[in-house]
């Protein structure tokens, strides 16, 4: 008797995911019943994720400042680092918003997320595959090396926990001669 008393009342309050807690801290800020935003926010100490955060809103700067007074509940130690913006508008699609505008990064994380980006867009790719997964990608997004725009807005979301695969990469050299197939991972921190 004890132990199905332990296995339907007490195991279940001592199994709350991160995805239930960010529910009870959503249900603090308001609703809205149209238009109007959803963030997803990633709390971390020390580059390890502690919690993670989803909120909605009709302003951003409410949110914002919703998501600094959970932060400092948490730990003013704490790095709150947005990993995706959504605008919804009723009756129309949804629109993910750059989340690098709004990061304020630590300078005692150095990211390489800029460099690594600004490296790839520099290559003339001719033929090959990029994947990008990750932060910023619910799901794995596939472009063709030589497709510019797409990849520009691939790039755009790409942040820190994004990973970018290059499969058969090949790029032209100034001089006109081709490299050799490129295959390798690049994980932005």
């Amino acid at each position: 008797m004890k132990l199905l008393f332990i296995l339907l009342f007490i195991l279940p309050s001592i199994c709350y995911s991160q995805y239930d807690t960010s529910k009870q801290i959503i249900s603090k800020l308001y609703t809205t019943h149209e238009s109007g935003y959803s963030v997803t926010v990633i709390f971390h100490r020390n580059k390890k994720a502690i919690a993670v955060m989803d909120t909605r809103g009709d302003s951003l700067q409410k949110i914002f400042a919703f998501v600094e007074d959970e932060r400092k509940k948490l730990g003013n130690d704490l790095i709150a680092t947005y990993d995706r913006i959504t605008y919804h508008k009723a009756g129309s699609k949804k629109i993910e918003l750059d989340v690098s505008a709004y990061n304020v990064k630590d300078s005692s994380l150095k990211s390489n997320a800029p460099q690594e980006i600004n490296n790839l867009k520099n290559f003339n790719f001719v033929s090959g595959i990029i994947y990008f997964s990750g932060a910023g990608f619910t799901n794995v997004m596939v472009a063709k090396a030589i497709e510019k725009a797409k990849l520009e807005t691939f790039f755009s979301r790409s942040a820190a926990g994004t990973i970018i695969t290059l499969e058969n990469c090949i790029y032209k050299y100034l001089n006109g001669t081709f490299s050799l197939p490129l295959n390798k991972s690049i994980k932005l921190y």
